[in-house]
């Protein structure tokens, strides 16, 4: 008899087809173990896996011991190997709470929005604000440098110049926050940077993400 450690070796290996519980058998190729494998009635060849299977029970595995006794090694290692689980969200790496600059900035208190949106007026493109009735905006708007009053339209508007959208994002930050509408497309990333951090709270420490950066992202 061979010694255990010259033997070919046979493992089981834990498989799942159709919600039933199966079990593929690996080897090295070897063409007296393929014989072998044919003549056990409990076992069949898989052409969809291309291997050899069997039931996962008890009594087939103990089959498979018994017909390869002396022959071959069945090696069961894995067949019991706790399952690998992978959550389905991925997995997400947690930077150690050692900094308190690695805090998230908080949020501005909850403030009025002033929506803008495209507005074409007499052949001429503007910026129409549109917002839910609020004294402190309404007077800012009236004394706004760069906002003026439409009486025919019933709105303000600015032009679409990034200069006046910046000097009316200075005037409306203590009263109220700017909301694009979709259609509205902002090329100049100074700006589009002073309107994703208007909702949050810089203190001394803060510094702004480098223009250069966003403009990469942007693209």
């Amino acid at each position: 008899m061979a010694y255990l450690h010259q033997l070919p070796v046979l493992f089981l290996n834990p498989l799942e087809h159709e919600g039933k519980a199966f079990i593929r058998i690996w080897h090295k190729p070897n063409p007296f173990i393929s014989r072998r494998l044919k003549e056990a009635t409990w076992i069949k060849y898989s052409k969809t896996y291309r291997c050899f299977v069997m039931h996962h029970s008890n009594q087939p595995i103990e089959m498979m011991h018994q017909h390869f006794q002396g022959l071959a090694k069945v090696d069961t290692r894995y067949l019991y190997k706790p399952r690998r689980l992978r959550p389905a969200q991925g997995t997400v790496i947690l930077q150690q709470e050692s900094a308190a600059l690695t805090e998230p900035l908080e949020k501005v208190p909850a403030r009025p929005v002033v929506r803008l949106q495209p507005l074409e007026h007499q052949g001429k493109a503007y910026v129409q604000l549109s917002y839910q009735y609020s004294k402190e905006i309404y007077s800012c708007l009236k004394q706004s440098q760069v906002a003026r009053w439409l009486s025919d339209m019933q709105c303000f508007v600015i032009n679409t110049e990034s200069k006046s959208m910046h000097l009316l994002l200075s005037e409306l930050e203590p009263v109220a926050q700017l909301w694009l509408a979709q259609t509205m497309q902002v090329k100049d990333m100074a700006l589009q940077a002073r309107l994703w951090e208007q909702s949050y709270q810089k203190g001394q420490g803060y510094i702004p993400c480098p223009l250069a950066y966003l403009e990469k992202l942007f693209l």
